[in-house]
Parts: structure tokens; C-alpha cells; sequence
């Protein structure tokens, strides 16, 4: 495996957990390398504005290289000079953007070294975290049973004639020795588990295609903690394309949101793609999205247009 290949795989996500952790450590070492992976990174995202990825690797940039908005900011600096890219002549503005990228990547190399040491301490951390959880309910789960013991031994000594005060005694403060360490561990269990990572919080809804009625659009109540909305657009149609486009527009028809190389799901209602939108793209009012289908490299085709109402709390 070649360097530059071993950059993108670790930046998509395609490294083994030994792997990355070797790359990691040359990486914390060797500034070129960190300058080379910021480069590549930049490569990456030019060639998804550029829509010169596959399917596979486009889901891959999305789930790893634009999960925050400074790098949804880097995407569209990028789609910029790539629209400029196509009006200008191509050989002088890549030109530019060849050496405003030479220019940027000790910067974004000294980015890429933070995000590096800012992400193998979260995930470290995270693990770490995971670690202590388990350590600590295994050692709740022995108190427990530790407890229900004592507390059996105590029962069959009161019971027996001629008690000994003295070992009656020691039971009572094992006892309750035990019971102030549950305490103590049930308190810390809870900590670290509202601290543990959580899954997004999400609203679900189902549209049909051009649902019309005497109210207007469906009106859609997206909760205000609300991070992601998943759209599920019923198609209608027993009809299967090889890849879905969806474009999200709002209230003033500008377009919000837009996602290519979806897939579809069939069911009883027939085909059905699944959107999942930032909830953030979303404003009170109307929206509208507009699915299109798709068959290599023939022109998409309008399936449906779904309008909706977004309202908050």
C-alpha cells in the first residue's frame, strides 16, 4: 500500500484499528506527513465537488470528511473553484487553485495536527470511558451479590442460639460497608454513562409525492432538540433506478440541502428512498423537495415533488 493510498483510506475510515494507531503515532512525529494527509484531504473533497468520486467513496467523504461545518465550509470553497474552474480556462484557474493549496497547506497541516491530537484523545477517551463503565457495573454486579450474602449470613446467625456479639458485630459493619460502596458505585456508574457518546436525536416522517389537500401542505413539528430529521419520500412506483437524487428548497426557493447517490427500498407501498437531513437545514415554512431517478449516466428523472411545512415548538 502506497503512502498517498494509506492517507485516504485513514481519512475515509478504511484503516484497521492497528493500522491507524501506527499512522497516528508516525503522524504525531513527522510534520511532512501531516502535510501531505491535509493535502490529501483537500484532493479528496476537490474531487466530491468535482463529482469525480465513486458512490462508494462519496458516502465515505460524507460520513468522515463533512460531519462539521468547518469542513462543509471547505467543501464549498472547494465547489467554488470549481464552478470557476468550468467558466475560466481550465489550465490558468487549476493553476491558481494548485497554488492556493500549496500556499494553505502548512495551514492546514498545522489544522490536520490538531484535529489529529483533538480526535485520538476524544476517541481515546471514548474508549477509556466504555472501559470504565464495564469495569465499574462488574464491580456493582460483585457488591450486589457480596450484599445478598452477608445479609443471608446475618439472617442464619440470629437465628442460631448463642450468638457471638462480637462476630454479630463485625457481619453489621461489613454490611454496611457494602452497602455504602453500591451507593458510592451506582452514583459514578450514572455519571459515566450520561457522559458516554449518545446516538443523534431524531424526528421521523413519511410524504407521498405531490400530496395535495383542502389545508395545504402536510405540516411537519420538528421537536426543537431535534439534530436530524429522516424524510421517508414513498416513490409509488414498483419502477427501480440505480441511485436517487434529492433537492431540498425552502421557503424562498432557495435550495438548502441536496444529496445524490441515494437508494431505494422496496416495500408493500412500493419504492421509497430515505433522506437524512441536518436539522439545521430546515426553517418554519414551506419546503419542497424534488426526487429525481437515476440510470448511469442517463439524465435523472423528476419522480415526485414533495411539499411540506416545517413548524417549531
Amino acid at each position: 500500500m502506497n503512502e498517498q493510498n494509506q492517507l485516504e483510506r485513514y481519512l475515509l475510515g478504511g484503516l484497521s484499528e492497528a493500522e491507524r494507531d501506527t499512522l497516528e503515532n508516525r503522524l504525531l512525529a513527522d510534520g511532512e506527513l501531516v502535510e501531505a494527509m491535509a493535502i490529501a484531504e483537500e484532493e479528496l473533497l476537490d474531487a466530491y465537488a468535482a463529482d469525480e468520486l465513486t458512490a462508494e467513496r462519496r458516502q465515505a467523504v460524507e460520513a468522515h470528511l463533512l460531519t462539521t461545518p468547518e469542513q462543509r465550509q471547505r467543501l464549498a470553497f472547494a465547489s467554488a473553484l470549481q464552478a470557476v474552474a468550468n467558466a475560466e480556462s481550465g489550465g490558468r484557474v487549476i493553476g491558481g487553485a494548485q497554488r492556493f493549496r500549496r500556499w494553505a497547506a502548512p495551514l492546514l497541516a498545522a489544522a490536520a495536527a490538531l484535529m489529529l491530537v483533538v480526535g485520538g484523545v476524544l476517541w481515546q477517551d471514548n474508549r477509556q470511558l466504555g472501559e470504565r463503565i464495564a469495569g465499574l457495573e462488574a464491580e456493582r454486579q460483585e457488591l450486589i451479590a457480596t450484599q445478598q450474602s452477608l445479609e443471608a449470613q446475618r439472617r442464619a446467625d440470629s437465628e442460631r442460639s448463642g450468638d457471638h456479639e462480637t462476630a454479630r458485630k463485625q457481619l453489621e459493619e461489613d454490611l454496611s460497608n457494602a452497602n455504602q460502596r453500591l451507593e458510592e458505585l451506582t452514583s459514578e456508574l450514572e455519571l459515566a454513562k450520561r457522559r458516554s457518546p449518545r446516538p443523534p436525536r431524531r424526528a421521523s416522517f413519511v410524504l407521498a409525492a405531490a400530496l395535495r389537500s383542502a389545508t395545504g401542505p402536510r405540516d411537519l413539528a420538528v421537536p426543537a432538540a431535534t439534530e436530524v430529521v429522516d424524510l421517508t419520500l414513498e416513490i409509488g412506483s414498483e419502477e427501480s433506478y440505480s441511485a436517487y437524487v434529492a433537492l431540498l428548497y425552502g421557503p424562498d426557493g432557495r435550495e438548502l440541502w441536496s444529496r445524490a447517490d441515494l437508494s431505494g427500498k422496496s416495500g408493500e407501498a412500493g419504492t421509497a428512498v430515505t433522506l437524512e437531513v441536518p436539522a439545521s437545514a430546515f426553517g418554519n415554512g414551506l419546503h419542497e423537495v424534488l426526487l429525481h431517478g437515476r440510470q448511469g449516466a442517463a439524465e435523472p428523472e423528476l419522480l415526485g415533488s414533495y411539499e411540506f411545512s416545517v413548524s417549531g415548538p
